[in-house]
């Protein structure tokens, strides 16, 4: 189990016993992922629960905020998604430092979501270690792993539908803008 020292954390009450508890949780009840802004074709972490029990999502978000990740929190009304009829709360992590951190204390104890938590990680890293090239540009280009980590991630969640045309279309982009940024740093 990962020991968290007091500057990983915002607090250091946040015990070993609830960082289990929410990996638990999440292998249960979450959902690891990255979500994609078709306007701005650029991908971005998701790490998400949705559950109707307020107790459960409230201590989700205390721990979380106990350990300085930053995260939101939206309540849905009743029927709040196609054929519910129960109020539910989410709780998502959508940030690339927010879900390295979630991810450095929580992958280790995962079960169930261990493949996308590590893919996710891949992801994250990547992006964090090239922050300077992609702020280059007004569009955001993706390395081929990255693409990779985005459609594996998808497959092991079992949402087929339009993943690979969807990452089909942000490579092609992603190719034409990394051979244009070649081209005008010599080095092709």
């Amino acid at each position: 189990m990962p020991e968290m020292s007091e500057s990983e954390m915002g607090n250091p009450q946040v015990t070993q016993i609830e960082i289990a508890w929410l990996a638990g949780i999440w292998d249960g009840e979450g959902t690891i992922s990255v979500r994609r802004n078709k306007k701005i074709n650029q991908f971005s972490p998701r790490v998400t629960m949705v559950n109707t029990n307020a107790a459960i999502i409230r201590k989700v978000a205390d721990i979380l905020t106990r350990m300085g990740i930053g995260h939101y929190l939206r309540e849905k009304g009743e029927g709040g998604f196609s054929g519910s009829s129960r109020q539910c709360w989410i709780v998502s992590i959508e940030t690339l430092e927010g879900a390295k951190q979630f991810l450095k204390n929580v992958r280790p104890l995962l079960v169930g979501k261990t493949y996308q938590a590590e893919l996710l990680e891949m992801f994250v890293r990547s992006r964090i270690s090239r922050r300077s090239l992609v702020t280059r540009n007004s569009e955001c280009r993706y390395s081929e792993d990255e693409l990779d980590a985005v459609t594996l991630l998808y497959r092991a969640n079992g949402d087929q539908r339009g993943t690979s045309e969807t990452v089909r279309e942000a490579s092609a982009n992603n190719r034409v803008m990394i051979q244009s940024t070649a081209l005008e740093t010599g080095a092709i």
